[in-house]
């Protein structure tokens, strides 16, 4: 093997581990993006998932305050009758 040959197989094999180099670069890059993407997607899920419980919670807890209301209006009525059954 003569140098212009030695000379052209270096230049290959440094060629050939460029291209293996850029393609583990770009496949990093690539799963690294579909890693953020997978990511945002949760938190978007997920912030969806809050807010309907959130709504959820606001109803139950305005059925909740209506019941209360209705509970003092009982209890207020009861308490004037026990006071007018006193008074008899």
């Amino acid at each position: 093997m003569n140098q212009q040959d030695c000379h052209l197989k270096a230049e290959k094999v440094y060629e050939d581990w460029e291209q293996c180099l850029k393609t583990l670069v770009s496949n990093n890059i690539h799963e690294e993006t579909q890693k953020t993407a997978k990511l945002f997607t949760q938190v978007d899920s997920l912030s969806n998932t809050t807010k309907l419980s959130l709504e959820k919670t606001e109803k139950v807890l305005d059925q909740l305050l209506d019941k209360k209301l209705d509970i003092l209006a009982i209890t207020k009525s009861l308490y004037e009758i026990h006071q007018l059954l006193d008074l008899l």
